[in-house]
């Protein structure tokens, strides 16, 4: 058995107050992979961290301020666009290739989020529409500079949600989605109507899973250091049995949630997220997580930058609501796409 580690060291785990409330975010969304939405519950955080309302709503508002919480992914369900979505693994091994990557894919039609780790490739999602498109959408990001390899992963998970929705819920989605830190009240002015209208309606989406929302995230600003650690299982080990060692080792780890299961589902590959002081040496930890039966190997990674491509959905959106007959917001009229808020909202 074997482990790499990050200059050959672990650090060992150090909580402060805004991991505390970035785990918070996670643990107390609809769920970690489509559900976090804008406007968080600050009272159930607060609470479960005792600490006031106040201090959550502050601190919410400097990581977003900071850019590491960068904004906000609010959109319709694909399923109600008639399409599936699609994994890849992208290898470009040249550092400043991975940077100009995801201003090139802004480009590539149908790309809708990539995810930039510190290491020689990205992950990309993408819609699974016709076959003849998907290939072409491959063509093109394959001929990016530096880009020297891209493996289809499988398809992403996607909650179910009603086959249709109503035209005044595309016009709904269509507005949080470029004003995602709007109010109910706020959404309920700008789209004329009550506040008691809007708030069901917004709660009648979520629920349904008709609108789903992820978060932006760009770790190089977050104020200290995270470590990601996967675990490779030895062949026939099923992930749930070395689980409840794995946790108790890091009890206030996020594990991340995989875009190609349903939550709940454990990983081939288990997962978590934490947070670090400097460096140290901690070879316990590693030999702790190798005496683990069925864990194969230990490897760390960093996390990085997050980044959404608007531009298919919101193309059919306003193909979709035109055909429904609703009349769009301004930033469709006139061909552009506001850029997401980031400045929190008290409610």
């Amino acid at each position: 058995m074997s482990a790499t580690r990050i200059g050959g060291q672990f650090a060992p785990l150090s909580m402060t107050l805004d991991w505390k409330i970035y785990r918070e975010l996670y643990r107390q969304s609809d769920d970690p992979l489509w559900g976090m939405f804008p406007h968080p519950p600050i009272g159930q955080i607060a609470a479960t961290l005792g600490v006031s309302k106040v201090t959550v709503w502050r601190r919410l508002g400097a990581m977003q301020k900071s850019g590491f919480l960068s904004g906000f992914d609010v959109m319709p369900n694909p399923t109600l666009l008639g399409v599936g979505l699609a994994a890849y693994r992208v290898n470009v091994p040249d550092r400043r290739a991975r940077v100009r990557l995801l201003d090139e894919l802004e480009s590539v039609d149908g790309v809708m989020s990539a995810q930039l780790d510190f290491g020689r490739s990205a992950v990309l999602v993408a819609v699974a529409d016709l076959p003849a498109a998907q290939s072409r959408r491959e063509r093109l990001i394959q001929r990016i500079d530096g880009v020297e390899g891209l493996i289809r992963t499988g398809a992403c998970w996607v909650p179910p949600c009603p086959s249709s929705i109503p035209a005044d819920s595309w016009r709904f989605i269509w507005e949080l989605r470029q004003h995602p830190t709007h109010t109910i009240e706020e959404l309920a002015a700008a789209l004329g109507i009550s506040r008691k209208t809007a708030s069901r309606r917004y709660s009648t989406l979520r629920a349904e899973r008709a609108m789903l929302s992820q978060y932006l995230e760009d770790f190089t600003k977050y104020p200290g250091a995270v470590v990601g650690t996967i675990l490779t299982l030895d062949a026939g080990t099923d992930p749930r049995t070395i689980l409840p060692a794995a946790r108790r080792l890091y009890p206030d780890a996020l594990e991340p949630p995989s875009i190609l299961l349903p939550p709940g589902k454990p990983r081939d590959r288990p997962g978590f997220l934490r947070e670090v002081s400097s460096p140290a040496s901690a070879e316990h930890e590693i030999a702790a997580l190798l005496a683990i039966p069925g864990v194969a190997t230990v490897e760390s990674w960093l996390p990085g930058v997050s980044r959404a491509y608007r531009s298919w959905v919101d193309a059919r959106m306003f193909e979709m609501m035109a055909r429904m007959g609703v009349a769009p917001g301004p930033s469709v009229r006139d061909g552009s796409s506001a850029p997401a808020e980031r400045a929190p909202k008290r409610r």
